[in-house]
């Protein structure tokens, strides 16, 4: 078989030389044009050594007669000698016998006559596409975007809150990223006039490149971090923040007010409606009684309180007739220290609630996801969820430590937020604070399809959705506790089904509140009366 000749490599340089050849050779007139598109092509089918050499000898009378032409030309008509110029440059499918000879295209144009221009609408200028993106609304004249008012420059009063909503989100950037359409929609149309938001999992700012949990510098808890050790790290933070923002945007709501903890865990967040009732104080832990009460610290704005839960667990809001708090409480666990943690936890909330009954001078509304299902009613599958996490072998969770190093009490056997330990802590808490059960007081059915259950299990990964260990089961462990001295037009979950219909891909479903309205309040119950209707 023959053998087939290896085609040369082009260069790239050679070619970049042959092209301004080509176009050099292609607007100049004279005897060697002939020669030198020969030579020319001679260099575009090969490259052979002094390639170099060769195309600057074919190109060199070329050039000369574009520098003989531009000297005749007369030193006082610059315009002929670019007009000259441009002839040169014309089109390739111009031809040469239809060319003006020389002299007559070195000739000056005729005048030309000037005008009025026709009158212009002012235009907004756009602004180039290298500024844009400093630019609200990426430039081109767009208005930029209003600015949310600030809760800061509000004044307290408006009454008290009549809906309320609460919602364990399960990750506030997630429902960003996956659920934002869902969730703004949500927002603009459930007519509360707060809304709670638990385990949002943002991490507080803190001014420090190199922090950590617990490290005990100073953290501003009300925002959530944007800077960051690295250029990733950074970004990450910034665009955790903007995604979140951007989320609870709206033109209805003023910005949120957030209790974040040290690292992506727990925290908090409040949404106010614009023109709604405001609060004239907001504590971020549970505070004394003594600190209830006063007027604002400037007379006419909202005083938020400097301290904390290390968490972010805990939003209070102070009202001119009642007052409005919002937990999370932590899950119960499945051991010892775990469940030493949330027995001074509940001490705590019992101690404050007990305080604000024997204070009186406001009635005190409750929500949020307190981790507990009160009774057998609150579970779909009442005897499963009791069976996990007990003594019976292979029911410890993951984690534990044998049954035979750490066995459990006969209280806090069970699945966290089913134990019997964990409903005393419910009904204590009830009694202490004269409180009740705003959901059960309204609703009766125990359905697992229907919207009586605020978590529900996810379906399984790596198969059909009955695979999953809580797939169709679920707990009511989000409540709503109020006073008895105030009356509840409504009280219902938002979400049903084993498909998590209006859960909005977190794992619990919003609740809301709805008190009755001003004015309609009874006279204080007495301890352990049946709750109003």
């Amino acid at each position: 078989q023959p053998v087939l000749a290896r085609q040369p490599r082009r260069d790239p340089r050679t070619h970049r030389r042959v092209t301004r050849a080509r176009r050099t050779a292609r607007n100049c007139s004279g005897p060697r044009d002939v020669a030198t598109r020969r030579s020319i092509a001679s260099l575009a089918r090969r490259r052979p050594l002094g390639a170099r050499t060769q195309l600057s000898q074919a190109t060199a009378q070329p050039r000369a007669q574009f520098r003989r032409a531009h000297s005749s030309a007369a030193p006082c008509a610059p315009r002929a000698a670019r007009a000259a110029h441009t002839a040169r440059t014309a089109p390739r499918h111009r031809s040469r016998s239809s060319a003006a000879p020389l002299a007559q295209r070195t000739t000056a144009p005729p005048p030309r006559t000037t005008a009025a221009p026709p009158p212009r609408t002012a235009q907004p200028r756009a602004a180039p596409s290298s500024m844009k993106r400093f630019l609200p609304g990426g430039g081109g004249g767009q208005p930029a975007a209003p600015k949310q008012p600030r809760l800061a420059d509000a004044a307290p009063g408006g009454g008290a809150p009549r809906t309320i909503v609460c919602w364990n989100v399960n990750g506030l950037k997630s429902r960003a990223d996956s659920q934002r359409g869902p969730v703004q929609r949500f927002l603009a149309a459930c007519g509360a006039d707060a809304i709670f938001f638990s385990e949002v999992k943002l991490k507080a700012h803190c001014g420090s490149a190199s922090h950590k949990k617990g490290d005990g510098q100073p953290r501003d808890r009300r925002k959530p971090q944007s800077g960051g050790k690295n250029d990733a790290e950074r970004r990450k933070n910034e665009s955790e923040s903007a995604a979140c923002k951007e989320l609870l945007r709206g033109d209805g709501w003023y910005p949120p007010i957030y209790s974040l903890a040290d690292i992506r865990y727990a925290g908090t967040a409040l949404l106010l409606r614009r023109g709604g009732p405001v609060p004239s104080k907001i504590f971020f832990d549970l505070p004394s009684v003594a600190e209830l009460g006063a007027a604002p610290r400037d007379g006419d704005t909202i005083a938020f309180g400097t301290r904390h839960e290390p968490d972010g667990r805990v939003i209070l809001c102070e009202y001119d007739r009642l007052l409005l708090l919002h937990t999370y409480s932590p899950n119960n666990g499945s051991d010892g220290p775990a469940f030493a943690r949330r027995a001074a936890w509940e001490r705590r909330v019992r101690t404050f609630v007990g305080a604000v009954r024997a204070w009186g001078a406001k009635p005190l509304v409750y929500a949020g996801d307190l981790n507990v299902a009160p009774e057998d009613a609150d579970l779909s599958h009442p005897a499963w969820f009791r069976a996990w996490n007990s003594n019976a072998p292979g029911k410890r969770f993951k984690g534990s430590k044998p049954p035979e190093v750490s066995r459990l009490e006969p209280e806090d056997e069970g699945q966290p937020g089913c134990t019997d330990r964990e409903k005393t802590y419910f009904r204590e808490l009830l009694a202490d604070g004269g409180l009740f059960d705003a959901f059960r007081a309204k609703n009766s059915a125990t359905d697992v399809e229907g919207p009586n259950f605020s978590w529900r299990g996810p379906p399984g990964k790596d198969g059909p959705p009955e695979t999953g260990r809580y797939w169709n089961r679920g707990m009511r462990i989000d409540h709503a506790l109020v006073a008895s001295a105030l009356t509840v037009d409504a009280c219902e979950l938002l979400g049903r089904g084993a498909e998590r219909e209006g859960y909005m891909g977190s794992d619990h479903c919003p609740l809301r509140l709805v008190l009755g309205a001003a004015g309609s309040t009874p006279a204080a119950a007495a301890p352990g009366a049946a709750p109003p209707t």
